[in-house]
């Protein structure tokens, strides 16, 4: 219930809101520094302490209750005064009944037998500090880890770009988009869907045999150095094998410790079973380890009983944690300590106890990885569904090149740092289309229509005509502009004089520059006047098509013999009005792409 409602929270948050909430995650996952971050302390106001007194002097017994009355009448002081130290009284009893042997009452101090019991924790910890650290402490370890244990759950797991969409799925995306930030949205929605699909049992599993490591974080992080200290100890300098030798320390000074120390023992108590942890992210662990020592090591695969040794080692520190964990709870009663020494046994801590929200998580890994995916494989992407939009304009005939107007293979552009001539396959591609389809399947429809439909309509006639002799116009215009860059043109002859000119005489560089600029602000116009006429056709027969009017609907209805067969008007003007927006989208991107 408690997974369900916070699932239900997360998909009210907006996309800026989930990923704030899932950097807070993310740093209480991976916290490493010592700061009290998961330990608020309960400030009561004076009408709920009053309350909360209220009720525990009613919970006494008849005679206690008649002795604190009697002495707040003698001694002038409070009820509530007499009870608090009745309780304190009874949190001294309390202690000396579990551990005798823990602190001086009088002397308000920690005995070294405390300091002794803290440590049996700290050299339990020490075996698995290093496993928590291998995992934990390295956010990119941790999210291996999480998909190593789904991976072994799952036939399959999301865990890359084409895991979520399909390549062909990207570009058919990318033809009806045609932006980057567009076609991220979709692969962030889909990769949504397929993670909010999961089983919330799979989640509930992984999260189970991760708790046992998971939940002695706190222990792990514990600052043992500094308290040690306290007690005039320093386990880096003593031999840990040793019995140490602690001196007492004051139990004021030690309270925040305690607190932290009260918190990291709750929560490693929380794990009942430590044998539910999985054995498969300490195999995990043990290949992390290998490769780090992949250089010390000459064998290329570590022997299997190693592994095996590595695995039984690991869960028995693991266990034998959880089992000290158990006995420190049993005979050190700090809960207890904490509230005498702070002089008030009505002393609350308020425990955070930490959730890994593993799908969210995973989401957040994976989102973190197809969007950098996207990004490296966006320019394939492109050059696929350019690649793919000319095959089926041109049905898979060749493209006629330019003879002037490309690039150069005797010209080391990068070197000399000379401008190139950019829009190369965007012009080329705009002077195919008017060359092929529309000389050979617009034209033909454009003369139907000026004979047929259009007839009686002068005002659409013109309008279509005039659009139809730009396009002539710019494909003379192509031809005349390639023309003017070959030998036998002025320009032409200036440009081969320049480029072999180049390498010999660098002074060339400027008068080269200048000539290449004035051709792309033309070739530029040329794409600019040649889309506007493209889309004013794709306009006018979109009208068409869509009109009203009766006669025009009968008339679209009509057929004629296209092309050597028999094609209704109208599913003709419809295929060459899809042409027209195919090439308008792929001369857009293609000049995109050719921009950078």
């Amino acid at each position: 219930m408690e997974g369900q409602t916070f699932e239900k929270l997360v998909g009210t948050l907006s996309e800026k809101e989930r990923l704030e909430l899932l950097e807070r995650i993310n740093k209480s996952m991976f916290r490493i520094e010592e700061e009290d971050e998961t330990i608020k302390r309960k400030n009561l106001s004076q009408k709920e302490r009053d309350l909360v007194m209220e009720k525990d002097f009613g919970r006494l017994p008849f005679l206690r209750r008649f002795i604190i009355g009697l002495l707040s009448k003698l001694s002038g002081k409070s009820r509530n005064d007499h009870l608090i130290q009745y309780k304190i009284k009874m949190l001294k009893k309390n202690v000396m009944k579990t551990n005798n042997k823990l602190t001086g009452f009088e002397t308000r101090d920690l005995t070294p037998a405390f300091a002794e019991a803290v440590f049996a924790l700290y050299v339990a910890i020490m075996p698995v500090r290093e496993l928590y650290k291998r995992l934990w402490m390295n956010k990119a370890a941790f999210e291996g880890g999480l998909l190593y244990l789904l991976k072994s759950r799952l036939e399959k797991v999301q865990v890359s770009l084409e895991d979520v969409i399909s390549l062909e799925e990207l570009v058919d995306e990318y033809a009806l988009q045609g932006l980057k930030e567009k076609l991220k949205a979709i692969v962030i929605e889909k990769l949504q869907t397929k993670i909010e699909g999961l089983p919330d049992a799979l989640f509930k599993q992984v999260e189970e045999g991760l708790l046992p490591v998971y939940y002695l974080k706190e222990l792990v992080l514990f600052p043992f150095i500094s308290f040690f200290h306290m007690f005039h100890f320093n386990p880096q300098i003593e031999d840990l094998k040793d019995k140490p030798v602690f001196k007492s320390a004051p139990a004021v000074v030690a309270l925040d410790f305690m607190e932290k120390l009260y918190y990291a023992v709750y929560i490693a108590g929380k794990i009942e079973n430590p044998e539910t942890l999985d054995k498969r992210i300490l195999d995990y662990s043990f290949e992390l380890m290998n490769l780090e020592g992949e250089e010390e090591r000459e064998e290329e695969e570590p022997p299997e009983e190693e592994r095996d040794a590595y695995i039984r080692s690991m869960t028995a520190a693991i266990q034998d944690v959880h089992r000290k964990v158990a006995a420190f709870n049993h005979h050190i009663p700090l809960a207890e300590l904490i509230r005498y020494f702070t002089k008030d046994p009505y002393y609350q801590l308020v425990f955070y106890i930490p959730k890994m929200h593993l799908r969210d998580i995973y989401y957040h890994i994976m989102r973190e990885k197809i969007v950098t995916e996207l990004e490296e494989r966006y320019q394939e992407i492109r050059k696929l569904y350019i690649q793919r939009e000319i095959n089926t304009l041109f049905q898979g005939k060749q493209l006629i090149p330019f003879h002037n107007y490309r690039e150069y293979a005797s010209i080391d552009y990068k070197k000399m740092g000379v401008p190139f001539f950019v829009h190369t396959r965007s012009l080329n591609l705009l002077y195919n289309f008017i060359k092929m389809n529309y000389r050979e399947q617009i034209q033909g429809i454009i003369q139907l229509l000026q004979k047929g439909l259009l007839a009686q309509n002068r005002i659409t006639q013109d309008r279509l005509l005039r659009h139809a002799a730009a396009l002539e116009e710019v494909e003379d215009k192509i031809r005349l502009f390639d023309y003017s860059l070959s030998p036998e043109s002025e320009d032409g002859k200036s440009f081969q004089r320049l480029r072999f000119m180049l390498a010999s005489d660098p002074s060339q560089q400027r008068m080269y520059k200048t000539l290449v600029l004035q051709k792309e602000r033309t070739v530029k116009s040329l794409i600019s006047l040649g889309e506007e006429s493209l889309e004013g056709l794709r306009k006018l027969f979109e009208e068409i098509l869509t009109s009203p009017v009766d006669s025009i609907k009968e008339q679209l209805n009509n057929h004629y013999f296209i092309k050597g067969s028999s094609t209704r008007l109208s599913t003709a003007l419809q295929e060459r009005m899809d042409n027209l927006s195919r090439v308008r989208n792929l001369l857009s991107q293609l000049f995109k792409m050719e921009e950078g």
